[in-house]
């Protein structure tokens, strides 16, 4: 009796134990499976905020680029634009220096034998030629003003519009760099014209001329051989002015 009802006891008993642990299984199986996709989730979700942080961390830093190629074009633009107003700047200064002598030249047009200061006279035909050459500069044509002034110094020798035309020709030079000509030019003016107005003012040009090429001794000694030679003349007293303010400025 006894051991029958044990045996009614134990093997239900036996049975609900049987099917209950298979079923624990499951939920753990589950609960695992579960955390392991959260965590998939949760590293996929990591993954892309560091995308995310990374791509607006490029987009800012191509913004930064693009502000400063911005500012970088611009401040080439002033620096293109200020480089051309020196060179105009330059230009009207020749052009300036040269109406003076163009006024005389007119005179000496009108009475062809008057001898002038350079040394010799100007006729109608050289006057024609020297105004040609000049015309190449007023319209910015510097290749052919060069061209066009050493012919006229080679097909009229003895005209007084010498001085100028090597003048111009330095003057060309200079702004095309070519420095040693332009020493070349300058020192014709002063040597082979010494009396003339012109004489003055390539000595300045000259002295910038020695500057620009690193020349720094011989610019300031022109500069004040340029004082001493013409100081106290009422004539030039503008380029002995402009004589000190370039001493001022680049030797103090």
């Amino acid at each position: 009796m006894q051991f029958f009802l044990f045996r009614n006891i134990v093997l239900p008993f036996t049975l609900i134990s049987s099917m209950t642990l298979p079923a624990m299984a499951e939920v753990q199986v589950l609960e695992s499976s579960s955390t392991a996709h959260q965590r998939e989730l949760a590293h996929q979700q990591k993954t892309e905020q560091a995308w995310s942080a990374a791509a607006k961390q490029l987009f800012q830093d191509i913004e930064m680029l693009r502000e400063e190629v911005i500012r970088l074009n611009g401040q080439i633009e002033e620096q293109s634009f200020q480089i051309d107003q020196l060179k105009q700047l330059q230009l009207d200064n020749y052009v300036d220096l040269d109406k003076r002598v163009a006024a005389l030249s007119v005179n000496a047009v009108t009475q062809p034998a008057a001898p002038v200061t350079a040394g010799g006279e100007v006729k109608v035909e050289d006057k024609v030629a020297y105004k040609a050459a000049y015309a190449f500069v007023q319209q910015r044509n510097f290749v052919e003003a060069k061209t066009a002034f050493e012919a006229f110094i080679q097909d009229y020798p003895n005209s007084g519009l010498q001085a100028n035309a090597w003048f111009w020709l330095g003057g060309l030079h200079d702004l095309a760099k070519e420095y040693a000509e332009a020493e070349l030019a300058y020192n014709k003016v002063m040597s082979n014209y010494p009396e003339h107005r012109k004489a003055a003012d390539a000595m300045y040009k000259l002295g910038e001329v020695y500057y620009k090429s690193d020349k720094k001794v011989s610019a300031k000694q022109s500069m004040q051989d340029l004082i001493k030679t013409y100081e106290g003349k009422s004539s030039y007293e503008k380029v002995v002015r402009m004589a000190r303010e370039f001493l001022g400025k680049h030797f103090p």
